[in-house]
C-alpha cells in the first residue's frame, strides 16, 4: 500500500492499536548468523524449544522484497554478506557445542529441502558453485 488512506487508522501507524495487535515480528536477535545456529540447534535437538529459528527479514524487508525480483535479490543478496561478514561462525551452550562445520552442514540440508529434496549435497554445490568466492589457493572464503 504506497497511497493509504489517512483517514482510517493503520496499525504500526495511529495509537488506537495495541502492541499485540500489530502482527508484526521483528527481527530477532543476531538476524541471519542466529538463525544459522539455530538451524543447527533444530536439526540436532540441541536445548531447542519447538523447533523455532529466528526471524531474518523485517516487515518493510519483506514488502519490499515482494514488490519485484531485483528487490527479493538485493535483500538475499544483504543476507548473504551478513552471513559473509560474521566469518565462521559456532556457538556452544551447556552440554551442546555447534561448529561451523555443523552450520555449513545443516543449513545446505535446509537449503536441500527448500529447493528439492531430491537433490543431493553435490547437486546443491553445483548450484552454489558460481555464487561461492574462493582466494587463489582454492580455498573458499566465508
Amino acid at each position: 500500500m504506497n497511497n493509504p488512506n489517512m483517514d482510517v487508522a493503520l496499525k504500526g501507524v495511529h495509537d488506537l492499536f495495541d502492541y499485540s495487535e500489530l502482527g508484526v515480528r521483528t527481527v530477532d536477535d543476531f538476524g541471519i548468523v542466529g538463525a544459522s545456529i539455530d538451524q543447527v540447534r533444530v536439526a540436532r535437538n540441541l536445548d531447542s524449544v519447538n523447533g523455532r529459528m529466528g526471524n531474518i527479514i523485517s516487515e518493510p524487508a519483506l514488502k519490499y522484497g515482494l514488490q519485484s525480483a531485483e528487490n527479493s535479490n538485493q535483500i538475499v543478496m544483504g543476507l548473504a554478506d551478513q552471513l559473509h561478514k560474521a566469518g565462521e561462525i559456532g556457538m556452544e551452550g551447556s552440554n551442546w557445542k555447534v561448529t561451523f562445520k555443523d552450520v555449513i552442514d545443516e543449513n545446505e540440508n535446509l537449503a536441500i529441502s527448500m529447493i528439492d529434496p531430491r537433490m543431493s549435497k553435490a547437486d546443491i554445490r553445483k548450484v552454489l558453485e558460481p555464487h561461492i568466492v574462493r582466494k587463489p589457493d582454492g580455498t573458499e572464503v566465508w
